[in-house]
């Protein structure tokens, strides 16, 4: 064979191999588009705000995004490759000593009155609940940054958050009991 004619049997080779990707890539864009276009109705009806300003297109958007079975496999996907290749979590995550994640609010600081405001939601509904003749005990979760040991450490704004939260809680006569010594002693970390 001249090298005119291998060159030509190559070239329609790779054309034959070519649309096996292509057909995989369009078959998954075809299942994700045909699962998100089966719930386009419910996303409809869902989505909610003013056409004019535009909040009900992006309301629509959230909704489809929501039901997009793409995004709902990928998702995943994509952070378990992060996590696997680069150590890294995703954002919001921060991944500790022996594989321990954690959530970057027990590091960052959080929205000035966030926490004010949600004691102030726990101790209404608990009243509400009290008024209905329902005891109420929250149990309210310590970060993890305080009880596993190794971890990524506590910043010192951090440090009297529980205390102050609970001392809140057991003022409007919530039970809160303390749940540090307990989980410490699962892990045997600092408590």
């Amino acid at each position: 064979m001249t090298a005119l004619g291998e060159t030509a049997a190559m070239a329609r080779s790779a054309a034959r191999r070519i649309p096996i990707p292509l057909a995989g890539f369009l078959l998954v864009l075809a299942a994700g588009t045909a699962g998100t276009l089966a719930g386009l109705g419910d996303a409809v009806r869902q989505a909610r705000g003013d056409v004019v300003s535009g909040a009900w297109t992006a309301s629509l958007e959230h909704e489809l995004g929501q039901r997009s079975l793409v995004r709902s496999v990928a998702l995943p996907i994509a952070a378990a490759g992060q996590y696997a290749l680069f150590g890294e979590g995703r954002r919001g995550v921060l991944v500790g000593p022996d594989g321990w994640l954690f959530t970057a609010e027990e590091i960052e600081p959080g929205t000035p009155g966030a926490r004010e405001e949600n004691l102030a939601t726990i101790i209404d509904t608990a009243a509400a609940l009290g008024a209905r003749g329902t005891a109420v005990v929250v149990a309210l979760v310590p970060d993890k940054v305080r009880i596993v040991p190794d971890g990524p450490g506590e910043p010192p704004y951090n440090e009297s958050r529980y205390d102050a939260a609970r001392a809140a809680l057991l003022a409007a006569g919530i039970a809160a009991p303390d749940l540090r010594p307990a989980l410490a002693a699962l892990d045997g970390g600092r408590g």
